[in-house]
C-alpha cells in the first residue's frame, strides 16, 4: 500500500505460521500478477508467465481464465512479450508491441539465456486520450500501438493523394478528426475489410468490430458518413421514428426543438390561385416551411382572399402568409369571425401589390404591405 497505514494483514516477528499469512496476502493480490514473470518456469530461452482472469470481448463478453503458461523466445534478440485479449493468448515477437494488444515485457535474449527483462505492464495507468498523427503525403499510415490507444485521433498534414489510416481490428472505438488539407480522401480502415471515409474538417465516431471499421450512429441504421447522401437516416428523437432527409435539396435545413428534429425549407411554398374567391388553408403555411407561405391571386376580375376563423382552421400563432396580386382584377382581403388589424383600413390592392398576413394571437391577424 502507498499509505503509512495499511489494510493488509502484515506479518509480525513473533507470529507463528508466517507462511499462511504471506500466502493469503499473495492470493488476494494475485490479479496484479496477470501476465507477470513466473520465475519457477522461466529457464534458458523459455519465458514463464502467470495467468489470471480477464474480460474477453466478442459477441458475448465474459470473465475468462488464462492459465499459467510458457512461450519460447527468439535467441539473440529483444523479444516483445504481449497479451492478445481477443485470442486470449500470450505471444512474443522481435519487432515491436502490436497495436491493440497489451504489452507485458521486453526481454533481451542472448545465445542461450535471458540476459535482462523490463516489465512493461501498466494496467490502469493514465494514457493520452487525444493523439495527433501527421499523415501528410500520399502513403497509407498504420497507427502504432500507442497511437491506437488514443480515444481521439486527429489526422493532420497536407495530403497529396488518397490515403488510408490503418487501425487494429480488435474491437475498439475512436473519434477521428480529419484536420488535413489537400483535395484528397482519408479512409479509416483495418488491415482487411471495409472502412469509412472521413471528410476533411469533420469528425466521426468509428468502431472496429473485428472485421470492418464502421460508423457509430445513435438510433439509426444504415447511415453513411459523412451525411452527404440523399436519403440518409437520422435519429427521430422523442418520436422514435427515423426521419429521412434528401440532403442537398434546395433550401433544406434542420431545426431541433426539445430534442426532436423537424425539417424546414427556407423557400416558402407558393400556392397560385386563379379563381375569384379563395379561403386560406393550413397548407398555405405548413409547419415544414416554418409556418410561412405565399399565395398569388391571378384573375382578370375582382377577387377576394378570406382568412378563415381559428375555430375552423387553426393556424399556429406566428404564421405568415404573403399575398401577391398578379392579375388585373383587384384582390380584397376579408376575414370571417376573427380580427384583422389593418393600419391603413384598405383591404383592396392594386395589381402587383404585395401584402403580408401575420397571425399574432389565437384570433387576431395583422395586415401589412403595400398601402395603395
Amino acid at each position: 500500500m502507498s499509505d503509512s497505514a495499511t489494510n493488509l494483514d502484515t506479518i509480525s516477528t513473533a507470529q507463528s505460521q508466517k507462511e499462511v499469512t504471506a500466502n493469503a496476502a499473495d492470493d488476494a493480490e494475485s490479479p496484479a500478477s496477470f501476465g507477470g514473470r513466473r520465475a519457477s518456469t522461466t529457464t534458458g530461452t523459455t519465458w514463464g508467465y502467470y495467468g489470471g482472469k480477464y474480460i474477453a470481448g466478442g459477441a458475448s463478453p465474459a470473465i475468462t481464465m488464462l492459465a499459467n503458461g510458457t512461450i519460447a523466445l527468439t535467441v539473440s534478440n529483444t523479444n516483445y512479450v504481449e497479451f492478445d485479449p481477443v485470442a486470449g493468448t500470450v505471444s512474443a515477437n522481435t519487432t515491436a508491441f502490436t497495436a491493440g494488444r497489451v504489452p507485458l515485457y521486453t526481454v533481451v535474449v542472448g545465445s542461450s539465456t535471458i540476459t535482462s527483462y523490463t516489465d512493461q505492464r501498466c494496467w490502469g495507468a493514465p494514457f493520452n486520450p487525444r493523439v495527433t498523427v501527421n499523415v501528410a503525403g500520399n502513403a497509407n499510415v498504420t497507427l502504432t500501438r500507442a497511437q491506437a490507444n488514443g480515444q481521439i485521433i486527429e489526422c493532420t498534414g497536407a495530403l497529396t493523394g488518397n490515403i488510408q489510416v490503418i487501425v487494429p481490428l480488435n474491437p475498439d472505438e475512436w473519434t477521428f478528426y480529419n484536420n488535413t488539407s489537400g483535395a484528397f480522401s482519408l479512409t479509416v480502415i483495418g488491415a482487411s475489410g471495409t472502412g469509412v471515409v472521413v471528410a476533411q474538417g469533420t469528425r466521426a465516431i468509428l468502431y472496429a468490430d473485428g472485421t470492418n471499421v464502421v460508423t457509430v450512429v445513435s438510433g439509426a441504421a444504415g447511415m453513411t458518413n459523412p451525411m452527404t447522401t440523399a436519403g440518409d437516416i437520422i435519429d427521430g428523437g422523442s418520436s422514435g421514428t427515423p426521419q429521412r432527409l434528401a440532403i442537398g435539396s434546395t433550401g433544406q435545413s434542420l431545426i431541433v426543438v426539445a430534442g426532436a428534429p423537424a425539417w424546414t425549407s427556407t423557400t416558402p411554398p407558393v400556392n397560385p390561385q386563379t379563381g375569384t374567391t379563395y379561403t386560406l388553408i393550413l397548407a398555405d403555411a405548413p409547419a415544414a416551411s416554418a409556418n410561412q407561405g405565399i399565395v398569388t391571386m391571378n384573375n382578370a376580375s375582382a377577387n377576394t382572399l378570406t382568412i378563415p376563423a381559428n375555430a375552423s382552421v387553426a393556424f399556429p400563432v406566428g404564421t405568415v402568409v404573403s399575398v401577391i396580386q398578379l392579375g388585373a382584377g383587384q384582390t380584397t382581403i376579408a376575414i370571417t369571425t376573427d380580427t384583422l388589424n389593418n393600419p391603413s383600413s384598405v383591404t383592396a390592392r392594386a395589381r402587383y401589390s404585395t401584402l403580408v398576413l401575420q397571425k399574432v394571437a389565437t384570433t387576431v391577424w395583422v395586415l401589412a404591405g403595400d398601402m395603395t
